[in-house]
């Protein structure tokens, strides 16, 4: 389980890493060991694998949670050269029978326990089969709640959810894995004064190739804007952390991939060099990361509303590549 808490100590944020492919978001870890490779086969293409619930275009209505939290990260999987992910009925239905049970339970869990209200499966995997999802076609889930002292409207809630995951740094990955479709839900229980909002972001079927071996892609790239300038605390802390610390820097290569960040830092608009703390499955303490996804980010917040320029250096499979590019922060912070 992840926490957050605003600097003003108005809200309390909790997110679970399940979406399947590293954490309990990706791939499963292994006590001791760097994460390994999604549990089951993916040597083959579940692209080919007919996915019913596969929808042309979104149906979220227009000024809900959902919709915005939806257009905001495929926007960026746009922006960065990621794979547009697709609604699925099948996924945003196991989504709302998640974020249901999280909410009658007031417990933030990947997990389902039997017995407990509004139970419907263990995993994301097995609640999505029961709602009529291929047995060969992954599905996992990232979760998320949070209080608010003062009303938002619908879309606001969901742009919390979104930016509270792009914010910190073992969940941002978590949205740019190789995947194709996409569920969500978002409903609420009774708080303080306002509404407790319990989010379930389902994705699934697994991409195995979204770039170049040598040219592994980032989030965020060249012209990337708006983005939350601190995160206030994450549970598990990200190594070398204090608090809050700045936006993290992503890096993705293909599934089947090694990768390995070497260094990283950030220059602002005066000239100076901001050193990163890089993360990846070869150094990660709490064993979250996938082996083809690669995390940096600053030990401090940085400034909002600024332009910084990123430098990555890293190896994929053992080859080595370099990422530069400009993104500016928003006045946003998580």
């Amino acid at each position: 389980m992840t926490k957050y808490w605003s600097g003003s100590r108005t809200r309390l944020v909790s997110l679970v890493l399940c979406a399947g492919l590293a954490a309990c978001s990706t791939i499963k870890p292994e006590p001791g060991n760097a994460p390994a490779r999604p549990a089951g086969s993916f040597a083959y293409n579940q692209m080919a694998v007919p996915v019913p619930g596969t929808l042309p275009r979104p149906t979220y209505p227009q000024g809900s949670a959902e919709r915005a939290a939806f257009e905001l990260i495929n926007r960026y999987r746009q922006e960065c050269g990621f794979p547009t992910m697709v609604e699925n009925r099948i996924l945003d239905h196991a989504a709302w029978l998640h974020a249901r049970y999280q909410a009658n339970n007031q417990v933030m869990s990947d997990e389902e326990q039997a017995g407990l209200s509004a139970f419907f499966g263990v995993t994301a995997q097995e609640r999505a089969q029961k709602l009529g999802w291929p047995p060969d076609v992954y599905a996992g889930s990232d979760d998320m709640t949070f209080y608010k002292d003062r009303a938002f409207t619908q879309a606001e809630y969901g742009l919390e959810v979104a930016y509270g995951l792009l914010a910190a740094a073992y969940h941002a990955p978590t949205l740019f894995y190789p995947m194709h479709q996409f569920g969500i839900a978002i409903v609420k229980s009774a708080g303080r004064r306002h509404p407790q909002i319990w989010a379930s972001l389902q994705n699934g079927q697994v991409i195995n190739r979204i770039t170049r071996e040598d040219e592994p892609l980032t989030f965020p790239c060249q012209g990337t804007r708006g983005l939350p300038y601190s995160a206030d605390h994450e549970e598990p802390a990200p190594p070398g952390t204090r608090g809050a610390f700045g936006t993290p820097i992503v890096v993705m290569g293909n599934l089947a991939d090694t990768l390995r960040l070497a260094r990283a830092e950030l220059i602002d608009p005066a000239g100076h060099s901001i050193a990163l703390r890089v993360l990846d499955s070869a150094n990660d303490p709490h064993h979250l990361m996938a082996g083809f996804a690669g995390v940096a980010y600053a030990l401090s917040p940085l400034a909002p509303n600024t332009r910084y320029t990123t430098i990555v250096d890293g190896f994929v499979n053992g080859k080595p590549f370099r990422r530069r590019f400009d993104f500016e922060t928003g006045d946003r912070a998580s």
